[in-house]
Order: structure tokens, then C-alpha cells, then sequence
């Protein structure tokens, strides 16, 4: 039989959540002056109301307090109640005031467990008016309660009926579909229980002491009265009940950490550690110590505070541990006690040197100056515009640099610096055809690709600070000196006919900088070895307008001598075979006359021939004229063209048209 129901009001959509109470719980803990028997319905309605009325003025009077001057149509000035079951408003003095919303209107604070619900329409968040505010739930319909234990709250139909249903561990509560039970009913598991705690081999639902008492997912919140067990919190989650509240089982810090976080200057709150993140696990930043885990006590070479990387930090090296040093002329005296870094390790006797061209005044190194004379070297840039005011600089302006000049712009890392040229005004310190260089002010050829010429010499920037070339891509352009980028050589990174022997054609010269400086990197012969010998350009000229290519002859013994045996025999013939007079032809071979005269066909001209048209070389020959090759004749041999004067004195002196010979 089931044991005597306590109205201690918890409620639940369904077993498996953990579901606060509806009522003060305290009323009904026995010795609290609580009843154990179930409200009639006219002593909830009448509880309820008191207890809306009461809440009701209490809102609308902490609200009126406002004392603050309103319009019906102007409640900018009035401050939104806290309760969502009330509206700000203004009263007919003209002062702000709360009103209640409708019923039914949604809600998120149903006490006291929270969550969604409706409005009453008299001021308050409950679970329901009606059934109309409950959706199904897995197909079921659901009942709204007026009276105990489930007043108000949406329920299951048959969680309402006053009978212990298969499946509920009490009378309409437990199981799989109905509330969990109030503490003192009968429960089969913990998720039968409001409290989410059964008690073992007593199988009656109680208050939890510890999480033990709750299932696995659960701790117990011991924070509230009565104690019930609550869904453990996730990683992030702030946490104050210790490990056993968080499901990564490690509270730290104050919030649910992903690991148990212990050592050294570690922490889990993200306002202290590296991570950021609250509920990460990581090293404590620099300069911090939220657990004061590092003392200053020691040698005088510790922080007092992690160094970031997980480890109490110490003091860099060079850093005072003892007595300060003072500086006497510019000089140092006086031992200055200095870490030795890493460690809490003090070296005595280091002495103290002021800072880069700061000069030491009475005893102490200057640090800024206003005055040159606060500066060992340089002086006192005093510019208000300059990015190194009051800083011992170089220079800071004209004539301080020698022939060099003064970097003044503000833009440039070399402000205050002795540099070859300036950004601004730019290139006017470089000769012509210089730039300057922003990244050192120095005067150089180039430092970006759009300083060269592209089809020149290719469009790099070299390292070298010159245009030219770096690869066989820079030298297609249309006005490119040559395909091919030397990359070794006198000629190295500009566009040459050649950079490799290959690149060259045999019958021109296969050898690429055959020898000669002005021809390096150009295509050519340095021996008749680098010419092809069975071609119509066998030897390598070595002298003259074609030194170093292949041509038909470099000296006479290389022309046949009925062709002509000299070689260059006129300017625009070098290093070709051919004749310049008759001397140049075998007299006592069958072409003893050099072709020379006006009207010879260019094909024999300056070649061996039987005559020369113009000359008298067909005396004493059947036929006396040197032909020009018209009508049919072959140039530069001897005949006839018509009877007279051709053929006078000769034979019939007639002309055989067809033979050009003299008829006998």
C-alpha cells in the first residue's frame, strides 16, 4: 500500500528531468508547520490569489517607487519590471507604474524551478491556465491541474486520475510518463523522484546528501532546500560544489575544466590563463598569479609572477638585483648586482653603461633628452612630428651627414639617420638613372621590376640592385637583344644571341663566346673545326667584318683559281672566293678574264670568265664580241649577235643567229 502522500508541490514534463517545486517547500517539511494532507481546490484558488495579490503589489509597488514622471504614450523614462508577467505603465498622477498581461501571453520564469509558461493575467509566471496551454507530448494529450500536487503544471491525462497506473511507482507520479514523486513516495529509481534521489532498499524518494545518491549523469545541489539532484553542468560552466558537479569531474578555478589543471602556474579561468577560454586548462599569463604560487623572496631575480610558459618567471638578464650603479663623465662606476637571467642567480660587479648615445649628467644616464648635450653622440631631435622626439638621434636636418644627407621623413624606418638619398623628396639625391631605395635610402638601379626596361635586357630586379635578366622568359620581348639570359660570363644576367654551345647553328658557328670579349655570349667559330666542313661555308674567318663566323674562304689557297683564288677581293665580298682583275684568274686556264664590266650579270660578276663584256678579250677568237647574255647568249663568253660589225673580216660575215659563231 502506498505510503501517505507529502505535498512538497515538485512537477516535471517528464521523469527523466530533473524538476523543481511549486510551492515553498519549507511549508510542508514536517516541524515547519506544514500540513501532510491535499488542498482542496477552493484552498489552492484561495492560496494562489493571496499569494498573486501579494506578489501583484509588491511589484507594482517597488515599481510606483519609481517616482518617475510618464505618458501613456512616453514609458521611455519607466524601467521594465523583472517579472515578465508585467508591463511597465502610467498611472493616471502621471507617474510610472507595472500592469499585469494578459492571460495566457508566454512567460520564462515559472517558479520555482523556472522555465517556460503563461501568464495568469493577474501578475504571475505559472506552468498553465488550462489545458489549451499544454502541447502533446509523444502523442499524448496533457491535463492541467487546479489543485495539489500538480497545480497548474502540464501533465500527462493519466497522472490525474488518483489511481497507481501500471507503469507510475506511486499514485500519479513516477515512471516512465508521469512527475516524479515527492519525497516520502515510492520510487523503483532515482528518475521516479522530483528529488532524483530513491533511496536504496527502502525504494522511497528522498532529499540527496551527496551526489552518490543521485545516478550518474547527476550531482546533488546542496545549495537549496530540499536538496534535489540537478544534470551535471558542462565544461565552462562556473562551478562551486566541486568536482562532483561538473561532467568533466574537475571544478577549477571555479569553473568545469577539461582537465584536473594542477601545477604551476595553471589555471582554468580564462581572464587568467593563455587559452582565453573559461573551462580550458592552460598556463597563466605574463605578469599574473592568481594563486600567488610565486614568491619574490630570494636572490632579487624573481617576478613574483608565471612567466606564461607554465613556470614562476624570473627577471631578464642584466636586470638590477643589488645596488643601482651611477655613471660618472660618461664613464661607468660604481658595480651595478644584475641578474644573470633564467635564474635567481645574482651577479655582482656588473657595471652600468648609459644607453646608446645618451650621455651621463650628474651621476645618472639620461634616458630622453631635451638638449644636445644630454646626448654622447648625435643630437636631440626636438620635431614635435617626429616619430623619435626627445631620442638621441644621428642627424636632424642638412649638414650633419657630411656629403651624405639627413632621412627627415617620418615615413621612413631610417628617420633621423645618415642615408645616400631620401624617400622624400625621392630619387632627387641619386645621379641619373638611379632611384633610391626606401628599404636602406641607398641609389640603386633598381628595387622593383617596373625600374627596368622589360624588352631590353629583361624585366627583373636583381639582387644585385641592376636590371637584367634572370631567366630565358625575360628576353621574348620583340626588342630583346637575344633569346637566350647569360647567366655566367662578362655578359651574365643580360638577353645574348646564346648562353650554351647548343643554342647556336652549325653552319654560322656552333661555339657560343668563342673567344673574343666583345663577342661572349654570341653565336660563332673560333676554328674551321666549328664549321661545317661539308658545307658552302667551311672556314672561320678571323679577321675582318665577319671575324668569328663561317664563311666560304679565310685565305686565298682556299678559292680554286679558275674561280678566282683570292679571298675578300673587294669590301663587300670578305671572306668569300672571287676575283677583283685578271691577275686573279688562271691566264693559261679556260677562263683567263675577270667579269667585271658594266652591263655583267651580278651572278658572274667578279668571277673567272672567258671575257670580260667591255674589254677587247675575243681578239683573234671565231667571233670578236664579249657577250652580255641577252638574246639568248651566255654572258661573258665570245660570239656574235649580228653580221655587222660582229662578224667582219670573218669568214662570209654572217652571224648564225642560232649559235652566235661566224658563219665560215
Amino acid at each position: 500500500m502506498a505510503r501517505t502522500r507529502l505535498l512538497f508541490g515538485f512537477a516535471a514534463a517528464a521523469a527523466t528531468l530533473s524538476v523543481g517545486c511549486l510551492q515553498d517547500f519549507d511549508q510542508f517539511v514536517p516541524g515547519n508547520g506544514g500540513s501532510a494532507s491535499t488542498s482542496s481546490a477552493s484552498t489552492m484558488s484561495s492560496t494562489t490569489t493571496t499569494t498573486t495579490s501579494m506578489m501583484t503589489s509588491s511589484s507594482m509597488s517597488s515599481s510606483s517607487s519609481q517616482m518617475v514622471e510618464c505618458t501613456p504614450s512616453d514609458l521611455s523614462a519607466c524601467l521594465q519590471p523583472t517579472n515578465d508577467c508585467l508591463d511597465k505603465d502610467c498611472d493616471a498622477a502621471g507617474m510610472c507604474t507595472t500592469k499585469a498581461k494578459a492571460a495566457h501571453d508566454a512567460c520564462a520564469s515559472v517558479p520555482p524551478q523556472g522555465g517556460a509558461g503563461v501568464c495568469d493575467g493577474i501578475g504571475n509566471c505559472i506552468g498553465c491556465i488550462d489545458p489549451t496551454d499544454c502541447p502533446q507530448v509523444a502523442g499524448m494529450d496533457q491535463n492541467c491541474p487546479q489543485t495539489d500536487p500538480n497545480a497548474h503544471v502540464c501533465v500527462p491525462q493519466g497522472c490525474t486520475n488518483n489511481i497507481k497506473d501500471p507503469g507510475e511507482s506511486d499514485t500519479d507520479c513516477g515512471g516512465p510518463a508521469c512527475p516524479g514523486c515527492m519525497i516520502g513516495e515510492d520510487c523503483t529509481a532515482n528518475t521516479d523522484c522530483a528529488s532524483g534521489s530513491c533511496k536504496a532498499g527502502q525504494n522511497v524518494c528522498q532529499e540527496c546528501t551527496t551526489s552518490s545518491d543521485c545516478d550518474n549523469a547527476n550531482f546533488c545541489d546542496t545549495t537549496v532546500n530540499p536538496k534535489i539532484c540537478k544534470i551535471k553542468l558542462q565544461q565552462s560552466d562556473p562551478c562551486t560544489l566541486g568536482n562532483t558537479q561538473c561532467d568533466t569531474d574537475h571544478c577549477v578555478d571555479g569553473f568545469c575544466c577539461d582537465t584536473d589543471c594542477t601545477g604551476t602556474c595553471k589555471s582554468c579561468d580564462g581572464a587568467h590563463n593563455t587559452s582565453g577560454n573559461d573551462g580550458t586548462c592552460g598556463n597563466v599569463v605574463v605578469a599574473d598569479d592568481p594563486d600567488n604560487e610565486c614568491p619574490t623572496t630570494g636572490n632579487g631575480c624573481k617576478t613574483g609572477s608565471c612567466d606564461g610558459n607554465g613556470a614562476c618567471g624570473f627577471k631578464a638578464a642584466g636586470s638590477n638585483c643589488g645596488s643601482a650603479a651611477t655613471c660618472v663623465n660618461g664613464t661607468t662606476s660604481n658595480p651595478q648586482d644584475t641578474c644573470a637571467g633564467g635564474a635567481d642567480t645574482c651577479n655582482a660587479g656588473s657595471n652600468m653603461s648609459c644607453l646608446t648615445n645618451y650621455a651621463c649628467t650628474g651621476g645618472v644616464c639620461a634616458t630622453t633628452c631635451t638638449m644636445t648635450s644630454q646626448c654622447s653622440t648625435g643630437h636631440c631631435e626636438l620635431d614635435a612630428a617626429s616619430s623619435q622626439k626627445n631620442d638621441c638621434v644621428a642627424c636632424t636636418g642638412t649638414g650633419q651627414c657630411g656629403g651624405n644627407h639627413c632621412e627627415e621623413s617620418t615615413a621612413s624606418a631610417l628617420e633621423d639617420t645618415c642615408v645616400q638619398c631620401r624617400q622624400a623628396p625621392a630619387n632627387t639625391d641619386c645621379s641619373a638613372g638611379l632611384v633610391c631605395r626606401p628599404a636602406d635610402d641607398t641609389c640603386v638601379e633598381c628595387f622593383q621590376a617596373s625600374n627596368c626596361t622589360t624588352n631590353a635586357d629583361g624585366s627583373a630586379c636583381l639582387a644585385s640592385a641592376n636590371c637584367g635578366c634572370s631567366s630565358d622568359a625575360n628576353c621574348m620581348g620583340a626588342s630583346a637583344t637575344g633569346p637566350h639570359c647569360a647567366l655566367s660570363g662578362a655578359n651574365i644576367n643580360t638577353c645574348r644571341d646564346c648562353d650554351t654551345d647548343p643554342q647556336c647553328t652549325t653552319d654560322v658557328g656552333h661555339n657560343c663566346s668563342p673567344g673574343l670579349a666583345a663577342l661572349l655570349n654570341k653565336c660563332g667559330c673560333a676554328a674551321d673545326t666549328d664549321c661545317n666542313m661539308a658545307g658552302t661555308k667551311p672556314h672561320c674567318a678571323l679577321s675582318g667584318a665577319n671575324n668569328q663566323s663561317c664563311q666560304e674562304c679565310d685565305t686565298d689557297p682556299q678559292c680554286t683559281t679558275d674561280v678566282g683564288h683570292n679571298c675578300t677581293p673587294t669590301a663587300g665580298l670578305t671572306n668569300k672566293c672571287g676575283c677583283a682583275g685578271d691577275g686573279d684568274c688562271n691566264a693559261a686556264g679556260t677562263k683567263p678574264h675577270c667579269a667585271l664590266g658594266a652591263g655583267t650579270p651580278a651572278a658572274n660578276l667578279n668571277t673567272c670568265q672567258l671575257c670580260n663584256i667591255g674589254g677587247n678579250d675575243c681578239s683573234g677568237a671565231p667571233g670578236k664580241k664579249c657577250l652580255d647574255g641577252t638574246s639568248g647568249t651566255t654572258a661573258n663568253t665570245c660570239g656574235c649577235t649580228t653580221d655587222s660589225p660582229d662578224c667582219g673580216g670573218v669568214g662570209s660575215g654572217t652571224c648564225n643567229v642560232a649559235t652566235h659563231v661566224c658563219n665560215p
